[in-house]
């Protein structure tokens, strides 16, 4: 989520992930620490989403005049500038238009956790705490143009570089 507002901001990739609450989180080790049958790992998740898109739109719905509407790169530039912006490739290419499945019925048996966060709360919830502490601006500046042009003309750059090394221009 912090991504929506950090590096690939105001991109918003559909890579699917599960998304919960850290307030759901919270409660899951509470009941772990304390629940006698409680033992090993549990997965939770509110839903599988793409979080980026889900969370721009939710974002855009709430908060018209400071959020862009989002920019949906395709596959390639993901695979080009992703890396630039702190986005592995095979994370990229394993999560773009896919949702993962994910199993909580162990968390649902043991820790009797069957109802979660709603991703639009929690998305809305958060960022409510973030204006409150003065952590998003107050006006929006669509970085990602200049940063992706300067991004090209770099790597133009450094081909033109490479051919001039090896005699290709």
């Amino acid at each position: 989520m912090v991504c929506c507002i950090g590096a690939l901001w105001p991109w918003s990739p559909p890579l699917g992930v599960g998304a919960v609450d850290v307030r759901d989180v919270a409660m899951a080790h509470c009941l772990a620490a304390v629940l006698p049958n409680a033992s090993g790992r549990y997965l939770l998740n509110s839903e599988s989403t793409f979080i980026m898109p889900t969370a721009a739109k939710i974002l855009q719905r709430a908060y018209p005049r400071r959020w862009l509407p989002p920019l949906k790169p395709p596959l390639w530039s993901l695979v080009v500038f992703g890396p630039m912006m702190g986005l592995p490739v095979d994370v990229s290419k394993a999560t773009f238009r896919k949702k993962p499945l994910i199993c909580t019925d162990k968390a649902a048996k043991d820790l009797g956790i069957t109802s979660y966060i709603p991703i639009k709360q929690s998305v809305l919830d958060m960022a409510a705490d973030m204006l409150a502490k003065g952590m998003i601006p107050w006006c929006k500046v669509p970085v990602a143009w200049p940063v992706l042009m300067i991004d090209v003309v770099l790597i133009l750059m450094f081909f033109y570089g490479l051919g001039r090394l090896f005699g290709l221009c």
